[in-house]
This record gives structure tokens, C-alpha cells and sequence, in this order.
């Protein structure tokens, strides 16, 4: 799809909004994919791995890592065992994650929002401590009021803030590049920002949201 304008003041009507992580903010939704196709090379589900991933975005890793063990390897994982997967993961893509660039237009649009006095959430699949770690390396800190990782679930991270702090749902956006950032929207019925990507084509036809765009560029 091509990008078509979306004006700020479209945005600016709303007081609330949610920022999925990878791929909403930062253009590392690949390096997490290759980072899973890494980790089980050569055991002969590389292909069912990354469709499994790529239909599972948003999800704590330490979940596919369990599904991955039982459903494909057909074997019991140990808690260890899942930590060991998580540490190993973390290596692989913090460092990249770090350097990658920010999604186009995501930097302008949380300078604007934070300009116009909105409250700001990052609700991400990725694991809390790692995840105030990639906030504070890459200076976003000052845009958000609220920093939520794994283990928080998506639709309870949007239900929480809601009712903490008394916005209604039409007064909240949640931008999202994944099944798991729409399904937390429609649980609670605020509307949502689709970041479209071509290896979730088939999903987003399905699934229709508020607004779309390649990225953030297409808001002026």
C-alpha cells in the first residue's frame, strides 16, 4: 500500500496513546525475526519458526520460546531452559537494537504529541528490564508517562491506564504494527493506528483500523 496523508490534527484529537515497540518505534521487528531463525538453526523448523513469529508479534518471547519446544521440537523445556533462550536472545539483537534506525516520521510525531500535552504509554511485548534499558539508551524516556514490558499483557496495559486515569475510549490511539497490538485495542475498544507491513498483508485486509499508513511520514 502507499502512504496517504493523515492530518496531525486527526491524531491530536485524542488524549491517550499506546506505542507498541518493535516496528512502531523502532524498525527493529527484522532483527528480532532473524534473531529466532538464529537460534534454531539446523533444527528443520526455521520456516515454521519465523511464521509463527511474524503471526505472533507482540508476544513475550519467553511464550514462543515454550510453544516452539512443544509444538515443533516435540520436548519439555525447563524454566532454565527458557531463561537460557532469553539470554542468548537478548545478546543477539540488544546491541543492533541500539544502532537501528527509528521507524520514518516516529520521532516528529512523539515531539508533537509531547508539545501538545498528551499522555504517552509504550505497551511492548518485550521484557520489562530490557525494555527500560532500549528507552533510556535511546533518550525516549521524556516522551512517555508510562514504560510497560513483559510480562504486562497488551489489552490489560490499556485497560490499566484507562482506568487510572479516566480516559474514555474515544479518547485513546494505539499504534501497532501486529494481531497481538490490534486485539488489545478492540478488547477495549479504543481505535488504532495500523502501522502496515507487507508480512502481515493478509491480516490487516482482514482487519480493518481507524487509520493506515507504511509509517508515520504519511501524518501532516
Amino acid at each position: 500500500m502507499n502512504n496517504k496523508p493523515i492530518l496531525l490534527s486527526q491524531i491530536l484529537q485524542y488524549k491517550c496513546f499506546f506505542f507498541d515497540f518493535d516496528g512502531v518505534i523502532l524498525e527493529s521487528a527484522n532483527i528480532k525475526t532473524e534473531a529466532f531463525i538464529e537460534l534454531y538453526t539446523g533444527s528443520g523448523f526455521e520456516e515454521q519458526i519465523k511464521e509463527y513469529h511474524l503471526a505472533n508479534q507482540g508476544i513475550s518471547r519467553f511464550v514462543k520460546f515454550r510453544w516452539i519446544a512443544e509444538q515443533l521440537l516435540q520436548k519439555t523445556i525447563s524454566e532454565k531452559e527458557v531463561l537460557n533462550l532469553g539470554e542468548k536472545f537478548s545478546t543477539i539483537v540488544f546491541e543492533k537494537i541500539l544502532k537501528t534506525p527509528f521507524v520514518p516520521g516516529v520521532e516528529r510525531l512523539l515531539k508533537e504529541l509531547k508539545q501538545a500535552g498528551k499522555y504517552l504509554v509504550i505497551a511492548s511485548g518485550t521484557p520489562q528490564e530490557e525494555l527500560d534499558l532500549i528507552v533510556q539508551k535511546r533518550n525516549l524516556g521524556p516522551f512517555f508517562q508510562e514504560v510497560y514490558g513483559s510480562p504486562s499483557q497488551k489489552k490489560e496495559i490499556v485497560a490499566q491506564t484507562m482506568f487510572n486515569h479516566n480516559f474514555e475510549v474515544n479518547e485513546c490511539l494505539f499504534f501497532g504494527d501486529a494481531s497481538t497490538d490490534f486485539e488489545a485495542a478492540i478488547t477495549n475498544k479504543i481505535h488504532f493506528f495500523t502501522r502496515y507491513t507487507a508480512a502481515l498483508a493478509n491480516y490487516w485486509q482482514e482487519h480493518v483500523a481507524e487509520f493506515v499508513a507504511n509509517d508515520f511520514e504519511a501524518i501532516i
